[in-house]
């Protein structure tokens, strides 16, 4: 039912295209010259701990301004 719903209205994508789209995007994103020798995952660790640390100065500074009002 549902390959019937998707060819009346004239989307004719094939499985085989989304799994390539898909397998391309998960090579460029793994690729070495890209995302160097760690991978994708470390760069998220390294932005999740920066915002951790942005996070806990904002707070620092929030209470200091508290404590001198």
């Amino acid at each position: 039912m549902a390959d019937n719903i998707l060819s009346d209205f004239g989307i004719d994508i094939l499985e085989e295209e989304i799994d390539d789209v898909i397998f391309q995007t998960n090579e460029f994103l793994c690729d070495a010259t890209f995302t160097g020798s760690q991978g994708p995952f470390w760069w998220i660790l390294q932005m999740c701990m920066a915002l951790a640390a942005l996070f806990s100065i904002i707070v620092a500074a929030n209470m200091a301004y508290k404590m001198m009002v």
